[in-house]
């Protein structure tokens, strides 16, 4: 509670009546226990004027102090003046109906606590005023405004959300889960006393049956290495085909949706009945550009035919292109970066004019020269008192080249997209949110600040529309739960959240997957040159947090795995994994499938030590002293970060250390690895070229060894 507010502090007191005179005649207990102080939660707003809460403060004040129940503790209270995610605070007048509810259901636990639960006590105001600005903060981000909106369905993606409001890394304690769950289970219990008052209440329990101590039990447990990025089966056709539309439908899109506004706002004209300025007219000009309109792409394949005709569009189907391309926009940003939503929503608009770039990126060029580096500029708010910048990168390329990272292309198209609209609402947001109903905005009344709800609903709404998961599996290849796919393909998508983004882009930056188009496997390669070569993550924490808790997840697929018959492996920490198998199934088997990778991430927990994954294997260093690539750099591996020295790990070398693993998953670069070795051995006549085939002939045997190791049938491979 800031001291600069003038509401903030006023020392007051009650009289007989209620009414509020100077001196501190009357503390909160006092109040609570009078018969005006116990129905000041359902008085009418006019009749609440000067009312007072304690001898410190009035019930219109920012924030409120109470008194202490007992000498010599400190006073609490609870702050209204609650910065929210777009830089408002909830006293502002836009927010009024928020706060009022809030005041109301706070003070009722006080002195009407329902469901037969004890009335809350003035020293437990603090801890109340934590969750509760954890779950307002949330509410009004992403648009729910009542407690009667917290349905089963509201509440549960909050519960989904907690680990990443309260950690960076997602990992959370059982305490820090249990105040804005708390509060949640408090607005339920105060549901007859909010009715009482006036208020939208909830209606439906929201947990669907489960107690608050279960609900926290079951995100604390999940948050210790539950929070998984998105299986491939559903991240790999999310990501190409938001690229795509992105590629093939974007021009369209923003001809169509220009060309609309355009005629809208035409310049008056000067015909004998008049400019033509109405609302009417400019509606009738819009409808008619729209009815012009034509695709830019005729081909066959146009990506709009089978889908719609060039014919008049209607609003709806306009703004559904509109908000389909900022959603695939999204999607590409979070997914090529790890950004946050929340900073997506803080990204500022404008052009520099010497790079032709977005404001909001920075080009660089990298430290060996290779390399221009593009960075995304954005803020912060998460844990500030203020927000503060953070940049991102958004992707690298050659020097010399012109080829633009998806993910740069994917914001310059966001921000030519929300142009007009943000001319309307006199921003310099790159987004703004748009009104409810059917079409786009025509005026600055029909637009407002842009929340991380409004970005999640556009996201969600692309992944449905355009992305088909009905052919995915029930089952990924890497199940941690039965089914684990079926979830995807019933709600078409729409249970996607935007914290599995940046585990989904951590993950594919340790590991490319091969089902990635290539526009988007380069740029994933990309950024695993700057996370390792580059040393990029390591100045940005939020990415290192990310980046540890994949390798923490893949280190435990290592285990899970391994345990449950699912891999192959090879290398010398292969071997040394197959000799302790046994010994591993005892202690890592459960009864089911979610009990036996449970006990595999608490195993990774517990020893502290994770696997660097490489496109040929990984390093899994338990053996720290004997790391080849350290010992022909002449280094020592960090003992609180244990991790190859890139500089100096080849296949050759990692081949001959004890720590290196090879699974299934590295099967295609030793087969790629074989085959050009084998095809070169045998090109090689002279004497030069024999000894230079003896070391082809060596790189083949060494692969092929690794492959036998895989299961993998060498003669049919010969034969080819």
């Amino acid at each position: 509670m800031g001291s600069n507010s003038p509401k903030m502090y006023r020392r007051v007191a009650l009289s007989d009546t209620g009414a509020a005179k100077n001196g501190p005649d009357w503390t909160t207990q006092r109040i609570v226990m009078s018969p005006v102080g116990r129905s000041l939660y359902y008085l009418e707003n006019d009749q609440l004027v000067d009312k007072a809460v304690s001898s410190f403060s009035l019930w219109h004040d920012h924030g409120w102090t109470f008194d202490t129940e007992t000498a010599g503790m400190e006073r609490t209270g609870i702050n209204w003046h609650i910065k929210l995610e777009d830089g408002s605070y909830l006293t502002d007048s836009n927010n009024a109906d928020v706060l009022n509810w809030s005041r109301r259901f706070v003070w009722s636990l006080l002195v009407a606590p329902g469901d037969g639960a004890s009335a809350l006590s003035v020293s437990s105001i603090d801890s109340l005023s934590v969750g509760f600005k954890t779950l307002i903060t949330w509410m009004i981000a992403n648009q729910y405004r009542t407690p009667a909106e917290l349905t089963p369905d509201a509440v549960s993606e909050f519960c989904d959300d907690l680990p990443e409001l309260l950690s960076d890394t997602g990992e959370v304690s059982e305490s820090q889960v249990w105040l804005p769950i708390r509060t949640v289970s408090q607005l339920w219990k105060q549901r007859r006393a909010l009715t009482k008052a006036g208020c939208e209440a909830m209606a439906k329990h929201p947990f669907n049956g489960e107690t608050a101590n279960e609900v926290q039990l079951r995100i604390a447990t999940r948050g210790r290495g539950w929070i998984l990025p998105l299986p491939d089966e559903v991240a790999i056709p999310l990501l190409n085909r938001a690229h795509w539309f992105v590629e093939v439908a974007s021009n369209d899109i923003l001809e169509l949706v220009h060309q609309m506004y355009e005629a809208y706002f035409q310049e008056p004209g000067t015909h004998k009945n008049g400019g033509g300025i109405s609302r009417h007219v400019s509606a009738k000009r819009a409808k008619t550009a729209s009815l012009k309109f034509r695709f830019l792409d005729r081909s066959a394949e146009a990506w709009w035919r089978g889908r719609f005709e060039e014919r008049d569009f209607t609003s709806e189907e306009i703004r559904s292109l509109f908000v389909d391309l900022a959603g695939a926009s999204i999607a590409i940003l979070q997914g090529g970066t790890g950004v946050r939503i929340s900073e997506i929503a803080a990204i500022f608009a404008g052009l520099d004019e010497e790079s032709g770039l977005p404001s909001a990126v920075e080009k660089r060029i990298s430290a060996s020269g290779l390399f221009e580096m593009f960075y995304l500029r954005s803020h912060i708010a998460k844990g500030e008192e203020s927000p503060r910048k953070v940049e991102w990168l958004m992707g690298m390329r050659l020097v010399g080249t012109e080829i633009l990272p998806p993910v740069v292309t994917a914001l310059i198209i966001a921000q030519k997209l929300f142009d007009p609209v943000r001319w309307l609402a006199g921003t310099e947001r790159m987004f703004v949110s748009l009104p409810p109903g059917s079409g786009l905005p025509k005026s600055e009344a029909g637009v407002g600040p842009i929340y991380s709800g409004h970005l999640r609903d556009w996201l969600r709404g692309f992944i449905e529309r355009w992305v088909d998961l009905n052919e995915i599996p029930d089952q990924s290849s890497r199940p941690y739960i039965l089914n684990d796919l079926v979830e995807y393909k019933v709600s078409k998508g729409r249970c996607v959240k935007p914290t599995q983004f940046r585990k989904t882009f951590a993950s594919f930056a340790i590991h490319v997957s091969s089902g990635l188009i290539p526009a988007l496997a380069m740029h994933f390669k990309h950024m695993s040159h700057a996370m390792t070569e580059q040393g990029y993550i390591g100045s940005n924490p939020i990415l290192l947090a990310d980046r540890d808790s994949i390798a923490a997840q893949r280190t435990a697929s290592i285990f899970f795995d391994l345990v449950g018959g699912n891999t192959a492996v090879a290398g010398k920490r292969g071997a040394h994994l197959l000799e302790n198998l046994e010994e591993a199934r005892k202690l890592l088997l459960g009864n089911t499938v979610a009990a036996t990778w449970k006990n595999s991430v608490e195993l990774v927990q517990k020893i502290g030590v994770t696997a660097w994954f490489q496109i040929d294997g990984a390093c899994l260093p338990f053996d720290s002293e004997n790391m080849l690539c350290h010992k022909d750099a002449g280094t020592r591996p960090n003992a609180i970060n244990i991790q190859p020295n890139h500089e100096f790990r080849r296949p050759s070398t990692c081949g001959g250390c004890d720590n290196y693993l090879i699974t299934a998953q590295n099967r295609s670069f030793w087969l790629k690895r074989y085959i050009e070795n084998k095809v070169a051995a045998r090109e090689h006549g002279s004497l030069e070229s024999i000894l230079s085939g003896a070391v082809f002939e060596k790189r083949a045997a060494v692969a092929g060894a690794w492959l036998r190791m895989l299961g993998e049938d060498m003669k049919d491979i010969d034969a080819i």
